[in-house]
């Protein structure tokens, strides 16, 4: 009995790591291709929607969705074209021909979206998208001794995870408030621009964990290889805490929403206590952008 039961243990085990195989390729084809970032940014819209005490509006989730999808897979195509750029199964995702017709896709869905916008949306979507695509292209100048160089903003030191959050913080809130048809209290705005802003900042800062001592070889200056992973956990336990100080800000209007972004900082917090540089980059790429879902899901969970 034993030995029939042992026999039929073994014989699941190549259908099991051929599942764990096919999830794993899932998984790496969400995140890699930009879907997994683009979808939790749609989600943090509507949490965004949700605490400034709005209706719910699928058009500014789907705005979002198309144009982060476009931004981040576009500023991937040409970090993945750039010369002496490494073999890696996220490059192999994003050189994929399907990967290059979603990108084009997403731009076309966006600048359709975009058309038929009004004027006020158009000018919170031109302030959002402008940082973000300018983000990863060469424009800004700089002369050194090897003549003229075009840097990009992401290139500039200490100021990559303050741009991404900035521009996904004025999209997600900006962007309902355009479309909105009723007046939102200045302060409120502005708690919800910072709830947005405090959560995303300290995850993208977390990203950079996985690069931190290559970047300290090559010399490139991110606050994770500034200050370390101790710091980071340091700085993520702070923004944590004043997170969930300016939430008190927009309780009254939405409780549930103003939960779910403490819930999601406090996740966020927790998860720089667990991890170490070891930690694979796809646990970053799933978890961190999920917990930006944190305040959709409070909500939902509040309306079922």
């Amino acid at each position: 009995m034993h030995m029939a039961a042992l026999t039929r243990v073994r014989g699941w085990r190549p259908t099991l790591r051929a599942v764990a195989a096919l999830l794993l390729a899932g998984v790496r084809a969400l995140v890699f291709s930009s879907l997994w970032i683009a979808a939790s940014v749609a989600a943090l819209t509507a949490g965004c929607t949700a605490l400034l005490g709005l209706e719910p509006d699928p058009g500014a989730a789907l705005l979002l969705f198309c144009s982060t999808l476009f931004i981040y897979a576009f500023d991937h195509q040409l970090d993945a074209r750039a010369p002496g750029a490494a073999p890696s199964p996220a490059r192999a995702v994003v050189l994929h021909p399907a990967s290059v017709a979603l990108t084009v896709a997403a731009g076309l869905a966006t600048l359709a979206l975009v058309a038929r916008a009004d004027l006020a949306t158009r000018l919170v979507f031109g302030a959002y998208a402008g940082s973000g695509v300018l983000y990863g292209l060469p424009c800004i100048p700089q002369r050194g001794p090897s003549g003229l160089r075009w840097l990009r903003l992401k290139d500039i030191p200490y100021t990559k995870g303050f741009v991404v959050s900035a521009a996904i913080a004025i999209g997600a809130v900006g962007i309902p408030a355009a479309r909105a048809s009723a007046a939102i209290a200045p302060l409120h705005l502005a708690g919800a621009g910072l709830l947005a802003f405090t959560l995303i900042v300290i995850n993208t800062h977390l990203f950079d964990v996985p690069d931190l001592e290559e970047d300290r070889r090559c010399g490139v200056r991110t606050l994770a290889s500034r200050l370390g992973l101790p710091g980071l956990r340091r700085l993520s336990g702070a923004a944590a805490l004043f997170g969930a100080l300016v939430a008190c800000l927009t309780w009254t209007a939405a409780p549930a929403a103003s939960v779910g972004f403490v819930v999601g900082l406090g996740a966020s917090w927790a998860f720089a206590l667990a991890v170490t540089a070891r930690t694979p980059r796809l646990v970053y790429g799933t978890v961190l952008e999920a917990l930006m879902g944190a305040p959709a899901l409070m909500t939902a969970l509040q309306v079922a």
